[in-house]
């Protein structure tokens, strides 16, 4: 077998869990976002959406649990020690490894962007009570449903979208240990050449932080999560940095990734139209009224986007917030 070929098996390997490939898009449910009436003005009048640094979301302790637990187990890790055999292949793995957490730490975690959505199913015009209470302005904001069905993958972009799994910490810790162990027999088996160690070293930090972004406390199970996500590792030619912005907000000043909905060489497929995706609009339950309904076709109207109206779900949920 070539290395090219063991190289291919070994990331393989890796990635067995996240489902990175181009045929995942036909199979992804409908997805919401929900958000506050202001920022679907924002995302509809310029077609872009906005992706935040958990570090301004309450999901900073799961991307911190995820990727600190999983450096702390490779170094624990007895199977990945006896695969790497002589002192300096053992020095060169770890040391790989903690320059990426360093780097990770210091640089590509204060531009690591995300926008979450929710599964959707088909006919729901209503929406989630739970999201709308925890991210649509408690009932007062807009879902906009995606179907993301014919989108494709462009392979090494820096935008990574997959499903949102969860598990208590304990089972968290596990499947990184199991991972980790999956690597070492991998590498024992194969005998990768010395010069290719740290290289190793790299990608399974990379897959660790994926699994942090891509994992959460069972708790939050009934959110279904999705995440579109921006890494900015992956950004070799520095496609997105045009888009690295900032809002300055209620909450201050924070720094934000606004995204152009549209094609963008080796990010974003050239065949890809922004309103071709777009399922439909819901308003939250709160805001519903024959005023906000005509309002809301207004402001359409007034974007051109009236192809849109025919989309537009007013939710019935009796739920009125404070």
């Amino acid at each position: 077998m070539t290395f090219d070929k063991t190289w291919s098996n070994f990331i393989s390997l890796l990635y067995s869990e996240l489902s990175l490939e181009s045929e995942f898009f036909s199979n992804a449910p409908l997805l919401a976002h929900y958000t506050s009436l202001a920022n679907l003005e924002k995302i509809l009048s310029q077609d872009e959406v906005w992706l935040s640094n958990p570090l301004f979301m309450n999901d900073l302790e799961e991307v911190r649990f995820g990727v600190n637990n999983g450096v702390d187990l490779v170094h624990r890790n007895q199977d990945l020690r006896a695969s790497l055999g002589a002192d300096t292949r053992r020095a060169a793995f770890y040391d790989a490894v903690n320059r990426a957490y360093d780097e990770y730490a210091t640089e590509h975690v204060l531009d690591l962007y995300i926008m979450c959505f929710s599964a959707h199913k088909h006919g729901d015009t209503d929406g989630r009570l739970s999201m709308w209470r925890g991210y649509g302005a408690n009932g007062n904001g807009a879902a906009l449903v995606l179907d993301v069905s014919t989108m494709r993958v462009i392979d090494e972009s820096p935008l990574v979208f997959s499903q949102v799994h969860y598990a208590s910490p304990e089972a968290r810790r596990a499947s990184i240990e199991a991972k980790i162990s999956e690597v070492a027999t991998f590498m024992l088996q194969n005998d990768m050449p010395d010069e290719f160690v740290s290289r190793c070293a790299h990608v399974l930090f990379q897959r660790i932080c994926l699994f942090a972004i891509f994992s959460k406390h069972h708790g939050f199970l009934e959110e279904e999560e999705w995440r579109l996500v921006y890494l900015k590792d992956r950004d070799k030619e520095r496609k997105i940095e045009p888009y690295l912005s900032y809002f300055n907000g209620p909450n201050g000043i924070e720094p934000k990734l606004k995204l152009k909905a549209k094609p963008i060489e080796g990010v974003i497929g050239a065949d890809f139209l922004f309103s071709d995706i777009i399922h439909s609009l819901i308003i939250g339950p709160s805001a519903s009224s024959p005023l906000t309904k005509m309002t809301v076709e207004r402001m359409l109207r007034t974007m051109g986007k009236e192809r849109l109206i025919k989309k537009l779900n007013m939710s019935s949920i009796p739920f009125r917030s404070d």
